[in-house]
């Protein structure tokens, strides 16, 4: 995701626990809620994002090896 910043990154998972991570942190009243995440399959990257992608000033870019969510 073009200029947006992950509220917290998770290494060593694979995707599906990627997106559990994510759903854990949808309740309200955290201090960040997941909307998206982008993973990166290449480095078992996970990264929770608290905004779309979809509005102005983030943008979702489109690279190998990442999918988003």
């Amino acid at each position: 995701m073009a200029n947006g910043a992950p509220f917290e990154r998770h290494s060593e998972l694979n995707c599906e626990q990627c997106l559990k991570r994510c759903e854990e942190k949808r309740a309200p009243g955290g201090r960040y809620e997941c909307l998206s995440v982008v993973y990166d399959y290449v480095r078992s990257v996970c990264d929770l994002y608290s905004v779309t992608g979809n509005t102005w000033p983030q943008c979702l870019a489109s690279m190998k090896g990442y999918v988003y969510f």
